[in-house]
């Protein structure tokens, strides 16, 4: 039987199935995320589309793609396709396709750098056949979140193997960019049980690490003014399949925002600290991620099986950290969001005294850490799905277009003291393995 057959036999079915999908899919037996069960309503649902430029790091440029599609409830559909079709231009160079037939690892697709101005999905088909190459593959598709690997598969499933939860690395087109990042949001700018810890405060599965931010930039991308047009082809029943189109986005002349520079960040010697912050002009929203690596992740060549624990004391790096930017100016990362559980507060960043403690007083740098500023013209944090979870269009659209720029990675030096160094060779060892985020 094909595998949308068996999927989508009733909305009943299909949001059980994927509720089941979402706790499992997470690990263990906690509640399924908020957001994340999924349901099959084509006729109610609504396909929203916004498009910009894409400032990538300082080094390359793109197009940004805001896209989502809700349900009534604001719930996302099972499964489906998507194409967007507009005047930009693919780079020249295709991708290689993965399993699902996905390329959007790598480049587009070669059927689409032939068809110009596509960006696709392909059709779901028989388990153990070969899937059509396209951008998104079988697994790609639209959601609550905007663009996942989500789809469903016939075994209760996602098709990527991950689950709905999962956020494409970024930039797309370009994963092995020396600056690509994961679009996870931590506390404190998002923290869906209001206490200081995100998702790792023990009420989630322990594989979600935070939550999608929502971020799809495709490098490489040539932006054009013009009409962009995109469409979903939903399976709702047997061979049944219901269009959605997103009402047409008209893209003025591109102009790329400034490329910002990542603020250094300054401890306060109890495991926060502070950062100064710069928007560019035309920035009027921004996110300040911080990922903490842990002690001694770029002086351990072997990092991900010798490195010695932290003060959190179980392991749980990489840790997402996330600010709630709106103008230039100080800003605070809080002594004690570090992972920890319930009413348990670590500290957020470990020194190296709090981690030497850990460690029984055996000598032990303080934790290696990652800073990215991430400025958009348009609400990409009010618009998350964490503070819309039952809105059915969310407000995605700034003024004009919806531009994004992302600056390059600052890292950490070793411990208290050196000089910062390159985070990729041990990034390629663990970058995108078990990493997981809400919505």
């Amino acid at each position: 039987m094909n595998k949308v057959h068996q999927l989508t036999l009733s909305s009943r079915t299909a949001g059980a199935a994927i509720a089941a999908l979402a706790i499992a899919g997470c690990g263990g037996n906690a509640a399924s995320p908020p957001g994340a069960v999924t349901v099959v309503s084509p006729s109610k649902s609504t396909l929203q589309l916004a498009v910009g430029t894409a400032n990538l790091f300082g080094t390359s440029t793109g197009l940004n793609v805001v896209t989502t599609l809700r349900t009534a409830a604001g719930k996302s559909v099972l499964v489906n396709t998507p194409k967007l079709t507009g005047p930009f231009v693919l780079p020249s160079t295709a991708g290689t396709p993965d399993a699902n037939g996905a390329t959007i690892a790598t480049g587009p697709a070669p059927s689409e750098i032939s068809a110009g101005g596509l960006i696709s999905g392909s059709p779901q088909i028989e388990p153990g056949s070969t899937p059509a190459t396209t951008t998104l593959g079988e697994d790609g598709g639209v959601f609550a979140g905007g663009l996942q690997p989500a789809n469903a598969n016939n075994l209760g499933g996602v098709e990527s193997g991950g689950n709905i939860n999962d956020p494409y690395p970024q930039p797309n087109y370009n994963n092995a960019d020396a600056n690509s990042f994961e679009p996870i949001g931590g506390p404190p700018a998002f923290d869906p049980n209001g206490d200081g810890e995100g998702t790792r405060d023990g009420t989630f599965p322990s594989s979600v690490l935070g939550v999608n931010e929502g971020i799809n930039a495709f490098e490489g991308v040539t932006t054009e003014p013009g009409t962009y047009d995109e469409s979903v082809l939903i399976p709702s029943n047997g061979t049944v399949q219901t269009t959605v189109t997103a009402t047409p986005y008209t893209l003025g002349p591109p102009t790329l925002l400034p490329i910002p520079t990542a603020p250094t960040y300054v401890p306060d010697g109890n495991g926060g600290g502070t950062f100064a912050v710069t928007l560019p002009a035309g920035v009027t929203d921004a996110l300040l991620n911080i990922e903490d690596l842990g002690p001694d992740y770029f002086a351990d060549a072997a990092a991900m099986t010798t490195q010695p624990i932290n003060c959190y004391t179980n392991g749980s790096y990489p840790a997402y950290y996330t600010i709630h930017v709106t103008a230039s100016g100080s800003y605070t990362l809080p002594d004690s969001d570090g992972v920890g559980s319930p009413k348990v507060h670590n500290p957020t960043i470990c020194t190296a005294a709090q981690n030497t403690a850990a460690n029984g007083g055996t000598a032990t740098d303080g934790d290696s850490y990652i800073v990215q500023l991430v400025g958009a013209d348009y609400p990409l944090y009010a618009s998350n799905v964490l503070f819309t979870l039952t809105t059915a269009a969310p407000n995605i659209f700034g003024a004009g277009s919806d531009d994004i720029t992302i600056s390059p990675i600052v890292t950490s030096p070793d411990g208290d003291t050196g000089t910062a160094k390159s985070r990729l060779p041990q990034l390629k060892k663990r970058m995108f393995k078990n990493v997981k985020a809400i919505f």
